[in-house]
């Protein structure tokens, strides 16, 4: 058994079959580090969906409405780059569920590692290149609030030109 836990849920695989963004990646990851027993069951644990909530820490109420009752426009489907389902949005949810899994793993033994997740394109009002919410950024922004204490200078994290306007 690892020393660590690695995060995954099965609803990651977005199901877009041949699309660019191979979203069944999370699925093979598993697969091969099962195969190769690098890691075994025992070593995986599933998140909790990120609640609505955890979302609006980050991006904003007509966003997030849009994204839940699948109004957005074509539009905005052309710039997520992948089509809309309500399917689509529970796996991104439960990604970024995963996301904060993973940052409270990291926190209580120093490492932490979600198979999903990553989806740091988007902004607060928009979602682009295959990234509807930034979980990186809501996974952030919930610690505090769990931990009752600031916890930012604490997280290593990768910063981009993406997701740092939502750290500061």
């Amino acid at each position: 058994m690892l020393p660590f836990r690695l995060v995954y849920h099965p609803h990651y695989d977005l199901h877009l079959g041949s699309h660019v963004f191979p979203s069944q990646k999370y699925r093979l990851l598993r697969e091969r580090l099962l195969e190769s027993h690098f890691a075994s069951e025992a070593d995986f644990v599933e998140p909790e969906p990120a609640t609505d909530e955890d979302i609006l820490l980050v991006h904003d109420p007509v966003w997030v409405a849009k994204l839940k009752d699948g109004t957005l426009s074509y539009q905005e489907i052309q710039r997520l780059e992948i089509p809309y389902s309500r399917s689509t949005m529970e796996a991104i949810w439960t990604a970024t569920g995963g996301t904060i899994h993973a940052t409270r793993l990291a926190l209580e033994s120093g490492f932490g590692f979600n198979v999903g997740g990553g989806f740091h394109h988007a902004f607060a009002a928009h979602g682009e290149g295959f990234c509807a919410v930034n979980d990186i950024a809501v996974a952030i922004r919930r610690l505090p609030m769990d931990l009752k204490r600031p916890t930012l200078d604490r997280i290593a994290m990768r910063r981009s030109s993406d997701s740092s306007r939502f750290h500061t």
